[in-house]
């Protein structure tokens, strides 16, 4: 199979970008583009005469059209993380957008392309994009290798629902005979391998890629839409090598398949809303029990409480769906069974999901040979209510079930040893889990997961217990105050939102509220402050009750601007400025 070219240069003429790279033979090859009509050509060493600048690159990821011209997306710092078999999953650690041709906009025309330049770097420039330049990072390992035959290049028939630079690619998949090899599929998410020292050649990985089909922040985009699609959708892989054996196992999780939303309003939890006219359910496991054959539900929502309604309800439509037979659904009150950090009220799951675990089995493949030996022939999919904290949890103590058999199947774990039982390998597969539970947390949330000191040590300490207060603050703060501008900036990166000519500036509501709205949020958290400050003089103070007096006078204050900004509080929030077009759908109903 031809791979992508790598050892990039982009050479930059006055009328042309070239693009140097080396094949599998170490040759160089040539791609030309023209900067002024963007057409694809082959170049050569010739078309180098005219060169007024170069730089060396990792790796092309598309193109993408602003409103002063197109623009060439490329990564220009990269690091490798992790190894499956012989592919290098490298990590995105810096992209450069460089103008084709600029042409000349009015002010606020410059003001809005800067916006959408910002927008897209800081999508790009978090590190939670990968590639490999040999392997198609959007294909489950399993499929990979039973279809790789029948692949002439990588970057062909990648899997839509994880390619983040789809919409970047239009223009290189129309003209793919060109362009093969010259761009790599990105997925989003997490990689990461690690080497266990006890078993010098053993490998252990986790590979996570987060759907890009309904996408963004956590209180903007929930629940499912017509099409199947649910927000958070992840699949995960643990991946383990030894020898000539490699080994992996799927997990997903993904949003309750309903209509539900559940949009911020300054309110720590906002109430949902529930369409249950529109069937989401039906179409969303009509798409993936086609892919993964069998299918097992874990809820882990409250039973009781505000979660209950969508819990009966993803219940209910379960029970009325035509294919459930292939199908269990598990409701596991987590919250509620593990209260009091009792975690260890967790085997009550695992002992009704392992049945499904051994009879889904996993993938395992000789690599000398690339025979299969053995297909996973079902998924667990669990979801909670954002499908991290509690879903984090679950997911790596059933992936724990199936290692242990894993490496006692290899003969390197006696019968009636776990995983829990190796301490060196036993740290490494928590913490590896950990940072994956993390980073799939900071995408959708904002920050590292809550309940991760279980996930790292095994068990729920009070130490976890305070951090799990911070990110819970930190949470509130970023999904109110700062998630609208990150909603933005996925929706421009894939193509959701459409940047048109001659209409008016898509930021132009914000500068007509940000004065009134940042008065009164300021004038909160200085409330607060001065609260606190006037609190801590009452024992000093000469005079007590006029200390007592001033605390009143803040509190009072305090809770006035509480009551405005919460009645006001879905204008005060941090709405997506970039509309797509089903919220402009939604506008006109």
């Amino acid at each position: 199979m031809k791979t992508c070219y790598q050892q990039l240069e982009l050479i930059e003429t006055p009328s042309t970008f070239v693009i140097r790279g080396k094949s599998n033979d170490k040759t160089d090859n040539y791609l030309g583009i023209n900067r002024s009509s963007t057409n694809f050509f082959k170049a050569s060493a010739n078309d180098l005469d005219q060169k007024t600048s170069s730089e060396t690159i990792q790796a092309i990821l598309g193109s993408i059209e602003l409103l002063s011209g197109r623009y060439l997306v490329v990564v220009k710092e990269s690091k490798k993380v992790a190894t499956i078999q012989s592919h290098i999953i490298h990590k995105v650690t810096e992209v450069k957008i460089i103008p084709f041709e600029k042409k000349p906009v009015q002010t606020q025309l410059q003001q809005d392309e800067g916006r959408y330049l910002e927008l897209l770097y800081s999508a790009l420039n978090d590190c939670t994009f990968y590639f490999s330049y040999t392997y198609d990072a959007t294909i489950t390992i399993q499929q990979w290798y039973k279809t790789q035959n029948s692949r002439t290049v990588v970057g062909e028939n990648s899997d839509e629902h994880f390619l983040w630079n789809g919409f970047l690619l239009k223009e290189f998949l129309t003209n793919f005979e060109q362009c093969q090899g010259w761009f790599v599929p990105l997925i989003r998410g997490f990689a990461e391998t690690s080497e266990i020292p006890e078993h010098n050649s053993l490998k252990f990985t986790i590979l996570s890629r987060l759907g890009c089909k309904r996408v963004g922040t956590r209180y903007n985009i929930r629940g499912g839409d017509i099409e199947g699609n649910v927000a958070n959708f992840v699949e995960t892989e643990q991946v383990i090598e030894f020898d000539n054996n490699l080994i992996s196992f799927l997990q997903v999780r993904g949003s309750i398949p309903l209509i539900w939303a559940q949009k911020p309003n300054l309110q720590y939890k906002p109430p949902f809303t529930l369409k249950k006219e529109v069937k989401a359910f039906d179409v969303h496991f009509d798409n993936i029990l086609d892919r993964y054959d069998s299918i097992v539900i874990v809820n882990l929502v409250n039973q009781k409480g505000s979660e209950k309604k969508l819990a009966d309800e993803y219940e209910n439509q379960y029970r009325e769906y035509s294919r459930n037979q292939n199908i269990k659904y598990i409701a596991f009150d987590f919250h509620n069974k593990c209260k009091s950090m009792n975690y260890d009220a967790i085997v009550e799951l695992t002992d009704q999901v392992e049945p499904a675990l051994k009879a889904h089995g996993y993938f395992h493949m000789n690599t000398i040979d690339g025979k299969i030996l053995r297909e996973q022939k079902g998924v667990i999919r669990s979801n909670c209510i954002d499908c991290l904290d509690r879903t984090n949890v679950c997911q790596s103590v059933f992936a724990k079930i199936v290692l242990t058999e894993q490496l006692q199947s290899l003969k390197l774990l006696a019968e009636n040893c776990k995983v829990a039982d190796v301490t060196v390998l036993n740290n490494i597969y928590q913490n590896v889990w950990a940072d994956n539970g993390d980073q799939m947390s900071v995408i959708y949330a904002g920050t590292g997961a809550i309940k991760a000191d279980f996930t790292r040590t095994g068990t729920r300490t009070w130490r976890g217990l305070l951090n799990d207060g911070i990110n819970s603050v930190t949470r509130y703060y970023l999904n109110n105050f700062k998630d609208g501008i990150k909603q933005d900036s996925v929706n421009l990166l894939l193509g959701k939102y459409v940047i048109r000519q001659n209409v008016k500036s898509p930021f132009e509501h914000e500068n007509q509220v940000n004065v009134l709205h940042s008065i009164l949020k300021y004038g909160f958290f200085i409330s607060l402050f001065m609260i606190v400050a006037n609190a801590a003089k009452v024992p000093s103070s000469d005079s007590t009750l006029q200390a007592l007096f001033s605390v009143l006078i803040w509190v009072i204050v305090t809770f006035v601007f509480y009551k405005v900004l919460v009645m006001n509080g879905r204008k005060m929030v941090n709405n997506p400025s970039l509309k797509t077009s089903d919220d402009e759908k939604k506008k006109t109903k």
